[in-house]
């Protein structure tokens, strides 16, 4: 997935769950949380000095894409 449909299917589903829109902007923001681990992702070329270590200690797709990491 891009950043782009992260953030689509996030938002689309809090349209559906009735969130009001400064929800919608904490979900979209937190939609893309789960590729800091890769540098050329949306986010993790906004913080790549992060990106780039995680990326070769964890690997793309790792403890990031994990429900159980974000559902602390």
């Amino acid at each position: 997935m891009t950043g782009a449909t992260h953030v689509a299917v996030a938002v689309s589903c809090g349209i559906a769950a009735g969130l009001p829109q400064t929800g919608l902007v904490l979900l979209a923001g937190g939609a893309l949380l789960p590729d800091l681990d890769h540098p050329r992702s949306t986010i993790g070329r906004i913080f790549f000095p992060l990106s780039i270590p995680l990326s070769a200690w964890l690997g793309h797709r790792g403890p990031f894409h994990s429900f159980w990491l974000w559902g602390l």
